[in-house]
């Protein structure tokens, strides 16, 4: 939430600058992807992130771009997870390309489309 000159949880802060003032946000990261129990804001961090043998659970959500697999890794693309990650409840959807150029990528309920 804000602090200082604005307060509560509202997804915006208006500080007409009359003075000097202070400002502070603080807001909890919206998981995206994890993997275990790390928790990653984007798919593209939590691939960046992932180790050989790995899988990346990624929740029920349609992602816009490009992804790219280039570390020589073999890891597991698990999608269509509920918010809390307590089972796949549907279908994740890569709206982009796909492009594997080393390593291997077994994918789980993804749509590439």
């Amino acid at each position: 939430g804000w602090s200082g000159a604005c307060s509560g949880t509202s997804s915006g802060c208006t500080v007409v600058m009359s003075a000097d003032k202070s400002l502070g946000a603080l807001f909890n990261l919206v998981p995206r992807a994890r993997i275990g129990a790390t928790a990653y804001g984007t798919l593209s961090s939590a691939c960046l992130a992932v180790t050989a043998g790995q899988t990346i659970e990624i929740k029920a959500l349609s992602f816009i771009g490009n992804l790219t697999l280039n570390r020589g890794l073999n890891i597991t693309l698990r999608g269509g997870y509920a918010d809390n990650y307590s089972g796949q409840t549907g279908y994740t959807e890569l709206d982009g390309v796909l492009t594997v150029s080393s390593g291997t990528v077994t994918l789980d309920r993804i749509v590439v489309k």
